[in-house]
């Protein structure tokens, strides 16, 4: 190690980085979430207030609506109606750029080394990106690097301890009306403080005001207290979808099993225990909420860096000091040479897909009904027509049909539906029926369900199929009056959405104005 040392080609490093960050969190593929997102954030934009009870679904029509995410959905929705794809792509990409930079920040303080640097920057950015989709979730991520950058000054320079006590004052307001993520932010400062407190850093009452009026400012959202509950009762909720799921040793998670195992091996090196504890205590905080849900891995990233920096510096001055050979000039230049190349490589992977394809936001046309909006605009026939679907299409299928139909179910989970309500859809769906499933199907119009898995309940109570493609099939409630004679020979093409075909065979989403 002793001969990785400053070069006038380390700059090769930093644009690993750069070349990384674009790579991995510039993915323009559209999240199950993001169309209820753009729906929600333009009634919003439209309207000029926030609903408080749901129009969306019919089986919690009128229910309230704990829409704890409203000012993330306007956000998304103005800057999409505003400049489409491209627009809401920049922002998406701009925040994760932020982010990086607020990390390596941090991480560069700590690591003199510019190669180790970078190959840990890379790896954050790789474990980053399962969770860098266009959701609210982002402005969590930019918003604990700024926490813990903030808290990094703090501790390293007396005079800027008010300002950023100041600016963390003013931040959790706004953090707490665009994504419930503020509670992990108050978690850490609560936890900086008691440490702080704890090894006589800090003087208590001084640490008790801040927490407190970071705590206040939460309460400045259109919920209230009302938020709060809602987060209580969201973590204790069952949630049948894989990123609320365990951890999975698969190939998919490789940079996050990566990362922590790095942070474990490493964290006897982190020797700043009395002034910098709190960092490494999130580290196990980290692992732990990954562990018990997939969604944490990129919080993990984020929340790790500075203690794994730390760790990582303090690591490499120990093996300076009992190394007993240096890498060669030619060693040094190989390495520079391979990153550069592999920067070139992101960087010409990621141009030639907006060369084919722009600035797109997409979706695989294989896995949402992307034929079935126009058909079921006929069988509405100016009414609003009650559609239970799968989980995972509900969101999409409001995006692009409503206001012509309600849906039983989407990703809204306990901002809306009761556990009957789930359990129901899924009995229809995939179960033996029973009465949850009977009662469901009492108010359903038409059941929109997956080519091959189908609906089993509609297959027992001998349903017809009346509209079908590769991807889906229309079940037809025989007990209700619904115009589908003629659908198969009408043209799909929504009159609302439009999807455009890519070369890469994904398809992007896009609004008539």
């Amino acid at each position: 190690m002793k001969g990785v040392r400053a070069s006038k080609f380390d700059w090769v490093w930093t644009a690993l980085i750069c070349s990384s960050a674009l790579y991995f969190l510039s993915g323009g593929e559209a999240d199950n979430d993001l169309f209820i997102h753009l729906l929600s954030g333009g009634l919003i934009l439209n309207s000029g207030s926030i609903p408080q009870s749901d129009i969306f679904s019919y089986t919690a029509l009128s229910n309230e609506w704990v829409n704890h995410e409203w000012l993330s959905q306007l956000i998304f929705a103005a800057i999409w109606e505003t400049g489409g794809n491209g627009s809401l792509l920049l922002f998406k990409t701009s925040l994760g750029l932020g982010t990086v930079w607020l990390l390596y920040g941090i991480s560069a303080r700590r690591i003199k080394q510019k190669a180790v640097l970078s190959l840990l920057m890379v790896l954050i950015v790789a474990a980053m990106a399962r969770g860098f989709s266009i959701r609210p979730q982002i402005f969590t991520y930019f918003f604990l690097a700024l926490q813990l950058s903030i808290l990094d000054s703090w501790l390293r320079n007396e005079r800027l301890r008010l300002a950023g006590a100041l600016v963390l004052v003013l931040l959790f307001p706004l953090w707490a009306n665009l994504h419930a993520g503020f509670v992990a932010g108050l978690g850490i400062s609560l936890l900086f403080a008691c440490w702080q407190v704890a090894f006589k850093e800090g003087n208590f009452l001084s640490m008790s005001a801040f927490i407190s009026v970071c705590a206040a400012g939460t309460l400045i959202t259109p919920l209230g207290t009302e938020l709060h509950s809602y987060i209580v009762t969201e973590l204790g909720a069952h949630h049948p979808i894989s990123e609320w799921q365990s951890m999975a040793i698969t190939r998919d998670h490789l940079p996050f099993l990566l990362l922590a195992a790095l942070s474990l091996i490493s964290l006897p090196w982190f020797g700043a225990w009395r002034i910098r504890g709190y960092e490494a205590a999130l580290v196990f905080i980290g692992l732990y909420l990954s562990a018990k849900h997939q969604r944490h891995a990129a919080l993990f990233a984020v929340i790790a860096a500075p203690a794994l920096s730390q760790q990582i510096g303090s690591l490499i001055d120990w093996v300076n000091k009992r190394a007993i050979f240096s890498f060669s000039q030619i060693s040094l230049r190989s390495m520079q040479a391979a990153a550069l190349a592999l920067a070139m490589l992101q960087l010409g992977l990621k141009t030639g897909f907006l060369a084919r394809n722009g600035t797109a936001i997409y979706f695989d046309k294989q896995e949402y009904p992307t034929n079935a909006a126009p058909l079921m605009e006929q069988m509405a026939a100016g009414r609003v027509l009650n559609v239970a679907v799968p989980l995972d299409w509900g969101a999409y299928v409001l995006w692009s049909s409503f206001p012509w139909v309600r849906v039983s179910l989407d990703g809204r989970f306990v901002t809306l539906y009761s556990d009957e309500d789930v359990r129901a859809n899924f009995d229809l769906f995939y179960g033996e029926g029973g009465e949850l499933a009977d009662s469901l199907a009492e108010t359903t119009d038409i059941v929109l369900a997956m080519k091959g898995t189908g609906c089993s309940y509609c297959r027992k109570q001998s349903w017809p199929v009346v509209a079908a493609d590769e991807v889906f099939e229309i079940y037809a409630n025989p007990k209700k009056n619904i115009n589908y004679g003629s659908t198969a020979d009408k043209p799909l093409v929504s009159s609302r959405h439009v999807s455009l075909q890519l070369s890469s065979g994904y398809t992007a989403i896009k609004a008539y104005k």
